[in-house]
């Protein structure tokens, strides 16, 4: 079972609650959505579709699930180019924010009703060589003697290779168990 690869369509609730009445999980990693701070506001609604789509697939199914974590992001912060923590003010003036806001909010109901934990894993700048993204090692190589590489050099940005990130979600999941509503 671990190491089989299931292709589903995650807005059809009921192929997704006989997947997890088939493989019993006892945790939840969801990465699935856009993930594009640009994205228009039908994609983002997407992204809150899928994560309700899941939790009432999760009580559907009737499995004895441990723990359920979201990927969020940074974008949930009123300003994620600052120094932010757990504490910082949320708030969003993007619909791809306001979405991962919603969907912090659903899990954080979803948790106090059915009793089961829910994380929500803010991420910010994870790099890898993707077809999306250039990293960032070689977006400033290629822009070293231009003017401006960056342009609010005032901000404070976290970046992390994708190695990492996922060395640090292991270690969450395997180590984690409170009911932390998010962690950075």
């Amino acid at each position: 079972k671990a190491n089989k690869i299931i292709k589903i369509n995650l807005l059809d609730e009921e192929k997704i609650t006989r997947i997890l009445h088939l493989l019993k999980p006892n945790i939840l990693i969801n990465f699935s959505g856009t993930s594009n701070k640009f994205a228009n506001k039908k994609e983002c609604s997407l992204n809150i579709k899928i994560v309700k789509n899941i939790l009432h697939s999760i009580i559907k199914s009737k499995i004895k699930i441990k723990h359920f974590y979201n990927i969020g992001s940074s974008e949930e912060y009123v300003d994620s180019k600052k120094l932010i923590s757990e504490n910082s003010k949320i708030g969003s003036n993007n619909y791809y924010g306001k979405s991962k806001i919603q969907i912090h909010k659903t899990l954080i109901q979803f948790s106090k009703i059915k009793k089961i934990n829910c994380t929500n894993l803010r991420t910010f700048n994870v790099l890898g060589k993707d077809t999306k993204k250039n990293n960032i090692i070689n977006y400033i190589k290629k822009n070293i003697n231009k003017k401006k590489i960056f342009k609010n050099i005032n901000s404070e940005r976290d970046y992390m290779w994708i190695g990492d990130f996922l060395t640090c979600i292991e270690k969450i999941v395997l180590n984690n168990n409170k009911n932390y509503q998010a962690i950075n």
